[in-house]
């Protein structure tokens, strides 16, 4: 899968918003390697104000250069906002990569999203 953003709204990047959305949360099953395709990441790309500096456009392809690893052992957890540049790596061994992908977000009292979001 290539770079993409866990969002449904359509607000333009960088976000204005105070709050990120969403925080994606993945917990290795077994080792996370780069040969089997661990989850890649764009650091700065979720922040208006891109505090690493490596990343000012909206084109995936032009991040991918600065996509990394997040390599772990089996019962490690790595966090990112949904709105990170992100995506899986490809899986160059014989063995499965398993982990268990949480998504949370945020809501309002009723239920809902919360009011000028823009979804």
């Amino acid at each position: 899968m290539g770079l993409h953003r866990d969002k449904t709204d359509t607000t333009s990047v960088p976000l204005e918003r105070p709050l990120q959305w969403g925080l994606n949360a993945i917990w290795a099953a077994t080792d996370f390697t780069e040969e089997n395709g661990a989850t890649r990441m764009v650091p700065g790309s979720h922040s208006a104000d891109k505090p690493q500096g490596s990343w000012v456009g909206d084109a995936a392809e032009d991040a991918e250069p600065l996509a990394q690893v997040a390599s772990m052992p089996v019962g490690s957890v790595v966090l990112y906002y949904a709105s990170a540049l992100h995506a899986s790596g490809f899986n160059d061994t014989a063995s499965m990569r398993t982990g268990l992908n949480f998504n949370y977000c945020f809501v309002d009292d009723a239920g809902m999203r919360p009011a000028g979001w823009g979804w």
